[in-house]
């Protein structure tokens, strides 16, 4: 990859976090504080919409101050201060902005051929009326561009992050005109600036002079914050990046913050700063940077009109809109004349304002803006923010004389004590107003400390506060006159602190005012009515003059209800219930219901803190809540403890189980946590809890709550109900009757159920403490036991579980005829059903033997040769099985799984003997009556017992151990052997195995020659084969006769050449004569001995060395040969020889050819 498309991608991603805000991309240092950051300013409008800043000339200045050379050593694109394009003209981009007939910006011609980065700059600049500064810090907030000196080909596409969605990229740049990108980038972005804040535009989420909620991060676990948007230059900044820098970017202003970081307004602020100073300044009053002494304006840029401040006084009375900018003499003068600026002002609806001081005061009509000597006419029009700005005034003084007045309407009230005016004081600011204009307000009677609101309610101001006077002889007690009491309007009175205790001048004791009389409050009493108001402290004898009441215990009421205060709680309370507890409700002290509503009034009690807790609903009936379940109720607040009494006198229910019902609107709610959601109907309500919901009118037992008690839990869901139908990710269920029913699937709920209802909003555990019922589940089904990982059928109304392994090996059989589930149940939910045996892979039904596979059921004929005690089938479950297109078996067979690797066994005999190697399982198969391996499962396979391995008979082994050689007789004995009739046997090297390995064979049997028989005849085993022997010549051959296995027998190759009592070998042939051979010496001989006789047997060497010798036939006297020296050396008797050769002397000749014994 070359490091130019390295750079590229890097680029990319780098863009995009830039674009979101998400790279603490690095800027020159400056000595500025993140503190002076304010989220809700981060641009004027004045300095944002300054469009004649900078020219061309100076834009190109200060790229080069940026990149004094570039660097450019990739074919790629050069750095901005060299960078040039053909411009393709607003026109040729038109379809891609938004509402082109707004005309936002002026036209932009296309270029005759490339001009500079810093001419396109001025240009979109100055025909979308947009700070030229405000776009080179979005180049370089975006991609870097201003301090690039080797910029990306993806820079330029990307230039000012516009058209670059954070889910796509990769598209951003796509759309542009690949010989004029940094136009299209410039040029759309700057529209989208004026679209943005134009009134016709569709994007109003960050609109100024509002509050809104701007997160800190694309993360919403980050947070966010209330921002009063100020300037539509900064709802702009975060409608293209809506993050606002966290505490820890702007601690570190020059670096990375933490994981909760946005850093794309943060860098546009900062760059702004170091580059071209405080972003801020200007917000509403401007002056042009061409002279110092340049008249100041108040501008509107809503309607592009200036409004001319005249002299410093003005300017002073207008401070409130914050400091003078300096800006471009272009900017200043393309507002609209406005006239000279006043003392009256009005807003878009035309509501007039008095301003002075930086504050102040709604006229209410052209009749007292005469009267204060204000030109009601045309006044000049702020904007709603401009106008917030302003305090409101509320006091005015007299620049001569000091004097301060209560402005009232059209009144003016002298306030004579400084005292009096420091507790007045929080009703609003005071501001000095030209007598010119005071002497237009109808001066009234002096401010005295006994004042009254609107409706007259009167108070006395003591200690910075308001005392309730309730009436004309109180007031006279305190030395006030009661109809001289001074108005002021409600709502600002309200703003002075309500005294609801009185102390003396010493700290102590305390008295609660109620209707103008005093009540000693005890500590506890005072601790619960901490929120009643404020404490004022007055003199003993201002004290004294309110008469002295009931001391306050226990009881308070209001002009409707009386409660009993405990614990810093309230509880409604009856006359009888009072009595009952021994109090005299009499006693009770009035207090108001706003004050009485401060204190909690639980509808959680109990009597004692190991006592059972009730919900009392409106102190008329007791529920009684599981301990279990507490945490369900805690949203309800705080458990009050009352004495045993007060409780029993409510009228026992039973416990709602979490339901309760809504009061104001008869919905009905299930409690989970500190949430609530709707119950479907009384159906669902009976079917969680049918013990609760006995009565006929089904949710009469639940009790009510309030709008304000239910609104303690949120609202789980507006658009979800709680159901019946209950799911989650271990199990799906039906509440019925109280007990939770799994339903395996959705074929099982539609086949049980006339109605499915709708999934539930809540899981299924939050009902994990109902009890199980019977599952939901479709006859003939195959599914999984989610618990065991085991699987079963359902059929006929059980249930009859299936190992895995099996279920696995038949699940995708359509010769199995269930419907197999992607749902499963629990054990505990299977263990409701009816059970059933097990379906095996082997097994009976009916007496017959079956095998279960994918392709069927198929006969077993012997079953119980297969496994000693086969299973039951259950016929619900063999009856939905095909027949296997395969004949019954009978054994002995051999079978294997699908495996490539799997060993073949022999089953017999109740059991499977794995075949020693493949040699001998392929040695097996003609020995048996099906001839070939048979397929199986492998659960199949498993269920059948071990045996011994089995080695095929015929095969001739040595065991490691001993050395010694068995011929394998039949499937389980094995006969010694000596290697020279295991090579008669065919086997001169021998398999070798273990001890082990021979285990279950019978070896004590032992062949001691290699005559043998097979069912009624004899043979001779010699290389191999077997030659049959003729009958009259079997007693003549030595050994024995061992019989031989069937199996034996029909392994070993049988000759067509029968035996008798001559062999041959090679050239050679012999007699068998009492039981040794005899060398026939001449064809002659041969000639006369096979008269009648079987020929003669071609035998191997082996044979003839193997046994015992005798004479030869015949012998040819040589020289020197005697008949006793014959008659010796053939171990016979002269007297023989001579019988046998008819001699009548002992007398030889040479050559002479004598018979032998």
């Amino acid at each position: 990859m070359s490091s130019k498309f390295k750079r590229i991608i890097g680029a990319a991603v780098t863009a995009l976090l830039a674009f979101i805000g998400l790279v603490a991309t690095t800027a020159p240092s400056e000595a500025l504080s993140g503190s002076a950051f304010k989220p809700g300013l981060i641009i004027s409008d004045t300095v944002f919409f300054d469009y004649g800043t900078m020219s061309a000339a100076k834009i190109q200045a200060f790229l080069e101050s940026k990149v004094p050379v570039c660097l450019v050593d990739d074919g790629g694109p050069t750095c901005l201060r060299q960078y040039t394009e053909t411009v393709v003209g607003s026109v040729a981009i038109k379809a891609n902005l938004h509402d082109y007939g707004l005309h936002l910006c002026d036209t932009v011609p296309a270029s005759s051929g490339p001009i500079l980065a810093s001419t396109i700059i001025y240009q979109v600049a100055v025909a979308c009326k947009i700070n030229p500064q405000v776009l080179l810090v979005t180049l370089q907030k975006e991609q870097g561009l201003i301090s690039a000196t080797d910029p990306t080909t993806y820079m330029y596409k990307a230039a000012m992050g516009y058209g670059c969605p954070d889910s796509a990229p990769q598209v951003c740049g796509q759309d542009s005109n690949k010989n004029s990108r940094l136009f299209w980038q410039l040029y759309r972005a700057a529209w989208q600036m004026k679209y943005y804040g134009h009134p016709q535009g569709t994007i109003k989420y960050y609109k100024p002079g509002a509050v809104h909620n701007i997160q800190y991060h694309p993360k919403t676990s980050c947070g966010k914050t209330a921002v009063y948007v100020e300037s539509q230059a900064t709802a702009n900044l975060y409608y293209y990046t809506p993050y606002q820098p966290n505490t820890a970017a702007l601690n570190n202003l020059g670096g990375t913050g933490d994981s909760c970081s946005a850093y794309g307004n943060r860098n546009f602020w900062r760059y702004f700063w170091s580059w071209f100073g405080n972003p801020t300044v200007g917000v509403n009053l401007i002056r042009s940077s061409a002279a110092a002494d340049s008249p100041v304006y108040l501008v509107n840029l809503e309607n592009n009109i200036r409004y001319l401040l005249p002299n410093d006084a003005t300017l002073a009375d207008f401070k409130a809109l914050g400091a003078v900018g300096a800006h471009s003499n272009t900017f200043v003068n393309s507002f609209t004349n406005g006239g000279e600026i006043g003392s009256l002002v009005a807003d878009k609806l035309g509501n007039r304002y008095m301003i002075a001081s930086g504050l102040k005061f709604k006229l209410a009509n052209e009749a007292q803006a005469t009267a204060l000597g204000l030109s009601w006419g045309t006044p000049p029009i702020l904007t709603d923010p401009q106008i917030n700005t302003f305090p409101n005034l509320v006091f005015a003084k007299s620049p001569t004389t000091d004097q301060v007045y209560l402005i009232q309407g059209t009144t003016k009230a002298p306030v004579e004590s400084a005292e009096l005016l420091k507790a007045l004081s929080v009703m609003g600011s005071t501001g000095i107003v030209k007598d010119s204009i005071l002497a237009g307000f109808t001066q009234v009677a002096a401010v005295n400390e006994l004042v009254q609101d609107s409706t007259g309610v009167r108070y006395d101001i003591q200690d910075g506060q308001k005392i309730q006077i309730p009436s004309a002889a109180l007031a006279s007690a305190i030395g006030r006159q009661w109809n001289t009491a001074t108005q002021i309007e409600t709502a600002q009175l309200s703003k002075i602190t309500t005294a609801a205790f009185l102390s003396g001048p010493t700290a102590g004791t305390k008295y609660f005012i109620s209707e103008g009389t005093k009540h000693l409050a005890t500590t506890t009493m005072a601790t619960a009515m901490a929120k009643f108001g404020s404490t004022a402290k007055v003199s003993d004898s201002y004290l004294n003059r309110f008469s002295t009441g009931t001391p306050l215990e226990s009881l308070l009421k209001t002009s409707t209800e009386t409660w009993y205060i405990s614990g810093n709680q309230r509880f409604k309370i009856t006359s009888a219930q009072a009595t009952a507890m021994g109090k005299d409700i009499n006693a009770a002290v009035l207090a108001s219901a706003t004050q009485m509503a401060t204190i909690p009034a639980p509808i959680l009690m109990k009597s004692s803190s190991a006592g059972t807790t009730y919900l009392v609903d409106d102190y008329t009936n007791r529920y009684p809540l599981a301990s279990s379940q507490m945490s369900n109720y805690t949203a309800l607040g705080a458990v009050g403890v009352v004495p045993a009494s007060y409780l029993s006198s409510f009228t026992a229910k039973t416990d709602p189980g979490r339901f309760v019902n809504s009061s104001t609107d008869n919905l009905h709610y299930y409690l989970v946590g500190s949430k609530r959601y709707r119950v479907a109907d009384a159906a669902t309500a009976k079917a969680i809890a049918p013990a609760i919901f006995t009565e006929a009118d089904v949710f009469g037992s639940l009790p009510s709550l309030t709008s304000t008690e239910l609104a303690k839990y949120s609202v789980g869901s507006t658009t979800s109900y709680v159901t019946t139908y209950v799911k989650s990710a271990s199990g799906n269920y039906i509440l019925e009757n109280g007990r939770r029913r799994q339903v395996l699937d959705t074929a099982s709920a539609t086949a049980a159920l006339t109605t499915v209802p709708l999934a539930s909003v809540l899981s299924a555990d939050n009902f994990s403490s109902l009890p199980l019922g019977s599952p939901i589940v479709a006859d003939n089904s195959m599914f999984k036991n989610s618990t065991t990982g085991g699987y079963g059928i359902y059929s006929a109304g059980t249930f009859y579980p299936m190992d895995s392994k099996f279920y696995n090996e038949v699940k995708a059989s359509v010769a199995w005829q269930f419907t197999k589930s992607t749902g499963s149940l629990t054990s505990a939910s299977i263990a409701k059903l009816t059970q059933g045996s097990a379906v095996v892979p082997i097994g009976m039904s009916n007496s017959v033997g079956y095998l279960l596979s994918a392709t069927g059921k198929q006969t077993l004929s012997d079953i119980r040769n297969v496994v000693a005690n086969p299973g039951a089938i259950p016929a619900a479950v063999i009856s939905r099985i095909a027949a296997a297109p395969v004949a019954a078996l009978t054994t002995p067979f051999v079978v294997k799984s699908a495996s490539s690797t799997s060993p073949s066994y022999l089953v017999t005999n109740a059991t499977k003997r794995q075949s020693f190697d493949s040699e001998e399982a392929t040695a097996v198969l003609p020995l048996i009556t099906n001839s070939q391996v048979f397929t199986w499962p492998q659960s199949a396979i498993d269920a059948i017992a071990n045996g011994t391995t089995v080695i095929a008979p015929g095969s001739v082994v040595k065991v490691k151990e001993s050395g010694n050689i068995y011929l394998i007789d039949g499937w389980g004995s094995g006969l010694r052997v000596t290697a020279k009739i295991a090579a008669a046997f065919g086997s001169v090297t021998q398999k070798v195995v273990t001890r082990a390995q021979l285990t279950g064979y019978n070896t004590s049997g032992v062949l001691d020659w290699q005559k043998v028989v097979c069912g009624n005849s004899t043979f001779l085993a010699d290389s191999g084969t077997l030659l049959e022997m003729d009958a009259n010549a079997i007693s003549k051959w030595p050994g024995t006769g061992q019989t031989l296995d069937s199996k034996t027998c029909l392994r070993l190759s049988r000759s067509t050449v029968h035996v008798g009592t001559l062999l041959a070998n090679g050239t050679k042939k012999y007699k068998l004569q009492g039981k040794a051979l005899r060398l026939i010496r001449t064809a002659d001989e041969y000639t006369t001995l096979s008269n009648g006789q079987t020929p003669a047997a071609l035998v191997s060497s082996g044979l003839i060395a193997s046994m015992p010798k005798g004479n030869p036939t015949s012998y040819v006297v040589v020289a020197k040969d005697t008949l006793y020296s014959v008659a010796v050396k053939f171990k016979t008797t002269r007297a023989t020889l001579r019988t046998l050769n008819n001699l009548t002397r002992d007398t030889l000749t040479v050559g002479q050819v004598l018979v032998l014994p």
